[in-house]
């Protein structure tokens, strides 16, 4: 759904971007993957059951060195959190600032969904979520990006990936699951 990149830049940001509206709509009848939600629920972070993944770059966000797991919960403290937003309550994406590695890298939270890709489930499929910044332009992340991914079915390689930097607004990304891509996963 989200990836958020932040240099070390001595000032904690508090938001990557606020989502107050998510779906994955296919294109053609045949195909089966469908999701949708609109944060408005108390829990809708651990009901919709999101997942989160950090990655650790060098401090020029160049190289890769690692990363790891992150369960989401709807309050924090890190990484994610429902917030009120401008006209409803959002998805608040944001740094994982219990990591002690923040001070030397640039670490990557990516907030997403993940199915598991199975026959029938080809076909073209669109993501359409809602973008809020936060108010202050010092709070948003380096890079935000909404993303569709799809991955091997031991996550060895990526079979394609669509990315778009999140400015403001309604925003949309297209994917085509092929035949070659069952049993593999798809991200969003």
């Amino acid at each position: 759904m989200l990836n958020w990149r932040q240099r070390r830049t001595g000032v904690k940001a508090l938001s990557a971007a606020l989502m107050a509206f998510v779906a994955l709509t296919v294109g053609n009848a045949q195909a089966a993957i469908s999701f949708s939600t609109d944060f408005e629920s108390a829990t809708a972070l651990t009901e919709d059951n999101w997942a989160g993944y950090i990655n650790f770059f060098s401090p020029d966000c160049s190289s890769y060195i690692g990363g790891y797991s992150y369960t989401i919960s709807n309050s924090g403290p890190q990484v994610a959190a429902l917030a009120p937003g401008a006209s409803s309550q959002v998805a608040n994406i944001y740094s994982d600032y219990d990591n002690p590695d923040q001070a030397n890298g640039c670490l990557e939270t990516n907030v997403y969904q993940q199915v598991a890709i199975a026959a029938g489930d080809e076909g073209t499929y669109e993501f359409t979520y809602d973008v809020e910044l936060p108010p202050d332009p010092a709070n948003v992340g380096t890079a935000v990006n909404g993303f569709i991914k799809v991955l091997s079915n031991d996550f060895s390689a990526t079979l394609d990936s669509v990315a778009q930097a999140s400015t403001a607004g309604t925003k949309t990304l297209t994917i085509t699951i092929t035949s070659d891509m069952v049993g593999g996963w798809l991200q969003f």
